[in-house]
């Protein structure tokens, strides 16, 4: 999984290389393989993954400038929350830096998995996304529900999501 975020990392470095109209591009990404019984997430930026049984579990780290503040302990949550440079990335697919590649095997059961982008952890509460996923509906339901609701609550940037439920063994 680690080799193909290198690879469309290079592809996009080749096309901005060519095109001076896709200098400083690039994008995040979020990726996760099931080949039965093993689950696995890859990512790079602040898209993110989340395991949801009773409640929402987030798997990824933020590759950006106020979680590496957050690690080194400068700052707390409360002012990560609020600052300034919240959004900026420190890692991003199609950057000419070499890139730190995150891999998870999940260990632990879950009910779904949620892939998704900052559009719709930044306009909706952790809350906002479980009581949905609780819901009784379909996933498709549920992923329109999400969209919806993030637009409804500020959907001020992008709003990608896949959610994926496991089905009764």
């Amino acid at each position: 999984m680690s080799s193909l975020l290198l690879t469309a990392n290079d592809l996009l470095n080749k096309e901005s290389d060519m095109h001076s109209e896709y200098a400083g591009m690039g994008t995040t990404i979020v990726i996760c393989y099931m080949d039965g019984k093993n689950t696995y997430i890859s990512h790079v930026g602040d898209s993110r993954a989340y395991l949801y049984s009773d409640t929402l579990k987030q798997i990824t780290t933020d590759d950006t400038f106020v979680n590496e503040l957050l690690k080194r302990g400068i700052i707390n949550q409360e002012e990560a929350s609020h600052h300034p440079k919240r959004n900026v990335l420190v890692q991003a697919i199609g950057i000419k830096e070499a890139l730190r590649v995150s891999f998870y095997k999940i260990e632990e059961d879950y009910r779904a998995i949620l892939l998704c982008s900052d559009g719709l952890y930044n306009s909706l509460s952790s809350q906002q996304i479980e009581d949905i996923l609780k819901e009784d509906e379909s996933v498709n339901h549920k992923t329109e529900r999400l969209i919806q609701s993030a637009n409804e609550f500020g959907g001020l940037d992008n709003i990608g999501v896949l959610l994926i439920e496991k089905g009764e063994s």
